[in-house]
């Protein structure tokens, strides 16, 4: 009899515990709150931003050809060479500084401005002074008018690594929303594990009232000790559940803090419950047509279409001659001393002109011949994978709109099942406490209802699962919570 009343109070004093256990996870956390800390703080979508981050760069790598070179050149020159004629001396000296500006222009234009400064001093007889000075100014322009006809190519491989971090923005955000859908759905695990505890703790307080009423029976001498010592052990079993059921609320818990970079050191808290599903179905056209508009793989295939047509157009001029129109305008000045020099440049007499054109024409044309092909090729592909990603975009919709109404209707039925276990239960009890039952019946009616409330609580976690499966298939999870781009 004392084991008895020992057990009971042990019972008693960990169910109380236990029970005053949900008071301290006293932290909420919604679903929003955990969707805005994840999108902010989680590791994975934060190393997605800088992958984003660090592609984009390669616009900037693209358009430097557009940028402005600054040069500039300072030389000397010591000639002792032997020469041809006693008339150009035996030694000359040249001190050279020369610079200028060069811009290509997205017209395919390209503008310079050069100067020189040039000091030369020689002991020739005939030199008509030594030292002697020389400055000239220069602007020359050459304007590209074959394969790069005003500039298409410079601006095509531009437009073509944009589209290529199109792609890559879209290829990334698609992470960023997996990412999300992982840390929802271990949100939901965790109100799951939150309900299951809840129920195991029920079932103990039911394990400890029954033994409360076996004890006061075995004292009154109406029950064996027997059935008292099957239903501690029943008590044990489910105090022992309760204990496990905890051990999992915390471990999967910790897991969500961690995809939140959540620095609390208490995992203990409190979700929202899982949500009873609406009436209606999902419409399978309303979310074909949202997943049409959303999917990013299919928007990153029409960008490759893009990007294959514009790569073809480009590798078709390649077999295009090369010609180039060129113009320079030069004036310079020479004198005893450099600033009477860089005067002499301003007069109009002392000017060069030049005006000519340049063709460079593929004779085999091999290499530009493959290239075409291999572009045609690789949009005849580009094409396909529009296809593809249309008919993946259908296959993926029905299966999961599907699945939606599909655990709509299961965790309708659980719920049913879990309702009528409910009703078994407190029919039994009512036989129960007339003497009209035994402990085994009423221990496994308890759990029938414990497990009918646990495959309930599955439904609705295996429903929400299933909607964000069904919003992953539209991509359209991210844009509830983040629009813009990374």
């Amino acid at each position: 009899m004392k084991r008895y009343a020992l057990l009971f109070f042990v019972a008693i004093a960990w169910g109380g515990s236990a029970a005053c256990a949900a008071e301290e996870f006293v932290r909420r956390l919604s679903l929003s709150d955990i969707t805005q800390r994840a999108l902010e703080q989680n590791f994975d979508i934060q190393a997605y931003k800088y992958d984003a981050y660090i592609r984009r760069t390669d616009a900037g790598s693209a358009e430097s050809i557009f940028d402005t070179f600054l040069s500039a050149r300072l030389g000397y020159v010591s000639d002792e060479k032997e020469k041809l004629s006693a008339i150009a001396g035996t030694s000359a000296m040249q001190r050279q500084l020369s610079g200028g500006l060069e811009k290509l222009l997205p017209s395919g234009t390209a503008v310079a401005v050069d100067f020189a400064d040039i000091r030369t001093t020689s002991n020739s007889a005939f030199s008509a002074f030594s030292p002697s000075y020389e400055g000239s100014l220069k602007l020359s322009v050459r304007q590209a008018l074959g394969d790069n006809f005003f500039g298409r190519l410079d601006r095509g491989k531009i437009k073509i690594t944009r589209l290529q971090i199109e792609q890559s923005d879209l290829s990334l955000l698609a992470r960023v929303e997996n990412a999300l859908a992982q840390t929802q759905l271990t949100y939901w695990k965790v109100s799951l594990a939150f309900r299951q505890w809840e129920v195991e703790k029920d079932l103990f307080a039911k394990a400890q009232e029954l033994l409360r009423a076996f004890e006061e029976k075995l004292r009154l001498g109406l029950v064996e000790a027997a059935e008292v010592d099957a239903v501690a052990a029943n008590t044990a079993r489910r105090q022992a559940e309760v204990i496990a059921a905890y051990q999992r609320l915390l471990e999967i818990t910790n897991e969500l803090l961690f995809a939140l970079q959540d620095e609390s050191a208490d995992p203990r808290v409190i979700p929202d419950e899982l949500p009873l599903p609406p009436e209606r179905d999902p419409v399978f056209v309303d979310s074909l047509r949202r997943a049409q508009e959303c999917r990013r793989d299919y928007l990153s295939a029409m960008r490759a279409v893009e990007e294959k047509k514009l790569n073809l157009a480009m590798r078709s001029r390649e077999g295009w001659p090369r010609i180039d129109v060129e113009a320079s305008f030069l004036r310079n000045g020479l004198d005893r001393q450099s600033s009477e020099a860089w005067q002499a440049v301003r007069k109009e007499d002392n000017t060069e002109l030049f005006a000519g054109v340049s063709v460079r024409i593929p004779w085999e044309n091999s290499a530009a011949e493959s290239g075409s092909e291999r572009a045609k090729q690789e949009k005849a592909k580009a094409l396909l994978n529009v296809k593809r990603a249309e008919f993946r975009i259908y296959r993926d919709v029905h299966s999961a709109v599907h699945a939606v109404s599909s655990s709509r209707k299961i965790a309708a039925l659980r719920k049913q099942a879990w309702e009528l276990e409910t009703q078994k239960l407190a029919f039994e009890e009512q036989r129960f406490a007339s003497g009209r039952s035994n402990s085994d019946v009423l221990i496994r009616y308890q759990q029938d209802v414990a497990q009918a409330r646990l495959s309930y609580a599955a439904a609705l976690f295996e429903y929400q699962q299933n909607v964000i499966g069904l919003k992953l298939a539209e991509q359209s999870l991210l844009a509830e919570y983040w629009q813009g781009p990374l």
